[in-house]
């Protein structure tokens, strides 16, 4: 059994009890934090079967996330109807209170969208403006991403196309924990009709 199946068995008024960090940088149930807030632990997300921060992105009410026809490394985000553009510089991430926001545009476009999941210990969508509290680029929302720091994980899984394996490792040396997490991933790919190509079989792998 995990140990966030106990959330499967509250009551609304326990699930309100819940403690959210990141909405005003201090504990507080979901009943008492004013913002509208989602929440995912490293439970809901197995169950879910995403693996990358952009998967989960479109599972948030309120998000809408998609690749960009013009950059295939370049993902969409979209809060509440407002979308920046393919840098998502409305969007402030954090990762265990550091910005993952790019230095060169302060966008989340490029690198966040494939930001693996397997070491998360939860994950806050915070939908709404953060910037008075976070400064910039907190405009439309904050993703607040918490890792797992005191657990030895490792998983292989193999599918038909696909073989991914993980390792997470953390330790306490004195008065200092360190913590480091490894993936691997190869996939073939997908492969799609296009009428206007013209290589072999008339396909295009991705």
């Amino acid at each position: 059994n995990s140990e966030y199946d106990v959330f499967f068995k509250m009551s609304l008024q326990e699930l309100m009890n819940v403690e959210v960090e990141g909405s005003t940088k201090t504990s507080l149930s979901k009943l008492n934090v004013p913002a509208s807030v989602t929440i995912f632990t490293q439970d809901d997300i197995r169950k879910l079967g995403v693996s990358t921060l952009e998967e989960l992105k479109n599972y948030v009410p309120g998000f809408q996330s998609r690749r960009s026809a013009n950059n295939s490394l370049t993902n969409f985000t979209a809060v509440r109807g407002h979308s920046s553009g393919g840098a998502a510089r409305d969007t402030l991430v954090l990762l265990d209170g550091q910005r993952l926001n790019s230095d060169l545009d302060g966008g989340i476009g490029y690198h966040a969208p494939a930001f693996a999941l397997e070491n998360i210990k939860k994950i806050e969508f915070i939908r709404g403006t953060g910037s008075a509290l976070y400064g910039s680029n907190a405009f439309s929302a904050v993703i607040n991403i918490t890792t797992i720091d005191d657990k030895n994980i490792a998983d292989v899984r193999v599918g038909i196309d696909s073989i991914k394996a993980t390792a997470l490792i953390s330790q306490n040396v004195d008065e200092l924990q360190y913590s480091a997490f490894i993936k691997a991933l190869k996939d073939n790919g997908e492969t799609y009709n296009n009428p206007v190509n013209t290589t072999p079989n008339n396909t295009t792998k991705t």
